[in-house]
């Protein structure tokens, strides 16, 4: 083996070299930009995620509990059965309950009347 085919030889591979170094800094670069839109894309949705909970934080704050919506439906029962009451008070035991509408009402009863009542 001569000095010039060693030099060719060390030349070949340096060029080798060279071309695989470039081949895994492109590779590098191509990894780098996927990994750089992946948390782009992570970021957005993250960020629509967090919009959404701050939505939903909103809402709940707005909404009623079950016992506020217990409380107001046992006040609009008992107010309904004080109702019935007075109106059966009113009309008699065999009459129907009548609130002013219809042919066989003898006796109607205002909103009025029923605002001016003992409870209401």
């Amino acid at each position: 083996m001569t000095s010039e085919e060693s030099v060719s030889l060390k030349e070949h591979f340096e060029h080798r070299l060279d071309e695989m170094d470039k081949k895994l800094s492109d590779r590098t670069v191509s990894i780098e930009r996927a990994v750089d839109k992946a948390e782009q894309a992570l970021k957005e949705r993250l960020a629509g995620m967090n919009e959404l909970r701050e939505t939903m934080r909103d809402q709940a704050a707005n909404l009623a509990t079950r016992e506020q919506v217990a409380l107001t439906a046992g006040a609009i029962e008992e107010r309904l059965r004080a109702i019935e009451n007075w109106s059966s008070n009113i009309q008699g035991p065999d009459r129907h309950p009548c609130w002013g509408v219809g042919p066989d009402c003898s006796r109607g009863v205002s909103a009025h009347q029923l605002r001016n009542q003992k409870g209401f």
